[in-house]
């Protein structure tokens, strides 16, 4: 094994076993921006979640990477654009094996997620999988081939079950959404009735109708919602 390996080894099960696990946000974030390819500005990344290797993750802006995900990160990158959340105990794998090999040798690729992402609970990216902008993945699917912009997928293996209006022509053509609609709103905690529904209305006028994602209208933050004192 040689020093920059060994080096790797070290950091993620520096991470994995003690700092990913440790209550505070702000130690996280530092040993992240260190160690990870990229962590964008406002992303946060909650306790459990596990990185194979670090360096080929890179995380775009204002990302919410909730508790337990696996990034894998072996030979191969995953890149996730602005604004994407990713629920809990998700699995992004950019490496395994050919069933059709006699050895089972291995077999991987890059791992894409658009802008606007919004992935499941305890859902499976499989390998060279690209995911486009604005599309859903249902809890629990697993991710097996390319996921169209907008696109509401969902099974295993994952099948196109819907598609989200927002941000579509009357040509059927993506657009880019609406300036300012992003997962920062969502994760917004509406301190009172009145507010909570005037983010929920803002929410479905710029984002799109969000119900049976957010039931209230509003995003889900585990750390924030349940564990204040992790702020």
């Amino acid at each position: 094994m040689n020093a920059r390996i060994f080096a790797g080894a070290v950091l993620a099960y520096g991470y994995n076993h003690w700092v990913g696990n440790f209550p505070s946000r702000r130690v996280r974030e530092i040993y992240l921006r260190g160690w990870l390819g990229k962590l964008g500005a406002k992303s946060g990344v909650q306790m459990g979640c596990r990185f194979l290797n670090g360096r080929k993750v890179f995380l775009g802006e204002r990302n919410v990477i909730n508790f337990g995900c696996l990034f894998d990160g072996r030979k191969f990158s995953i890149r996730t654009g602005s604004n994407v959340s990713i629920g809990p105990e998700a699995t992004i794998l950019t490496l395994g094996h050919d069933p059709r090999s006699a050895t089972f040798a291995d077999r991987g690729g890059d791992v894409v997620i658009g802008d606007r992402v919004w992935i499941g609970y305890r859902a499976i990216v499989l390998p060279g999988v690209t995911i486009g902008e604005g599309a859903v993945i249902g809890a629990g699917s697993v991710v097996t081939k390319d996921v169209q912009p907008y696109a509401i997928v969902a099974g295993n293996p994952a099948r196109k079950i819907g598609e989200r209006s927002i941000g579509k022509t009357e040509s059927g053509n993506a657009e880019p959404m609406p300036a300012g609609a992003g997962w920062e709103d969502c994760l917004r905690q509406p301190s009172g009735q009145d507010e909570r529904e005037r983010t929920s209305q803002k929410l479905k006028s710029e984002c799109g109708n969000f119900e049976g994602i957010f039931p209230d209208g509003r995003g889900f933050d585990y750390e924030l919602d349940y564990q204040p004192w992790l702020l």
